[in-house]
Parts: structure tokens; sequence; C-alpha cells
């Protein structure tokens, strides 16, 4: 499988690796480029171009932070992402999964990030 990693955080990287040491096809997105050159001095494919990692990628994991404050959970970075999935879905002609594996509260997928993209 070809796999897009968006996030490569503690538990985007963790994923990202693990699907690797699978056998699978792993490029890693991120907005950091400290992350991005870290992950290539590995030997691990990654990038800041989202339009890059949807290219070369059938499914993208959004893996990015989802902090918390005063009981409340801050969705912007999920909101971000799937707005830069969605801007380059458009240039996709192919089947792309997507798979929200950051930590959120049920129904966030279907009232947030289905409507984005």
């Amino acid at each position: 499988m070809r796999i897009n990693i968006v996030g490569s955080g503690v538990v985007g990287t963790i994923v990202g690796k693990g699907f690797k040491k699978l056998g699978h096809e792993v490029i890693f997105f991120d907005v950091s480029k400290e992350r991005v050159n870290q992950l290539e001095k590995e030997g691990y494919d990654a990038t800041m171009n989202m339009d890059d990692a949807i290219k070369k990628s059938d499914v993208s994991f959004i893996s990015v932070p989802t902090p918390s404050s005063n009981g409340r959970i801050d969705l912007n970075c999920i909101r971000s992402a799937a707005e830069n999935i969605a801007k380059s879905l458009k240039n996709k002609d192919q089947y792309h999964l997507i798979v929200v594996k950051s930590t959120v509260v049920p129904t966030t997928t279907e009232k947030i990030v289905k409507l984005i993209l």
C-alpha cells in the first residue's frame, strides 16, 4: 500500500515507520521543515508539499495534534489537514482513502473532516 502520514509528530512517525517496516511505501507530510529534514536523514520519504504526498499515496492518515484546554478539544489542526488534503485531491482522479488517526471525539470525521473533503 502507498501511505501518506499527515503530521509527523510522535504518533504519526511511529505509525508511518511501522507501516514501512511491514513493507508499505510511506511518505511523511509535515509543516515542520525540521521534522521533514530529520525523517529524510533517517532515510524516509518526507515532504512539506501536500500535492506530492497525495500523488505518491493511496491512503492518508491524518495524525495531527489535537490539544485540549478547559475540557475542550482544539480541532484546528484537523481542519487544516483536511483542507490541505481536499485541495490536493482536486488534482487526483483515483480513489483516495482518508483515515483520522488523531484523538478526536465521536462524529468529528462526519461533521468536520467529511464536510471539508
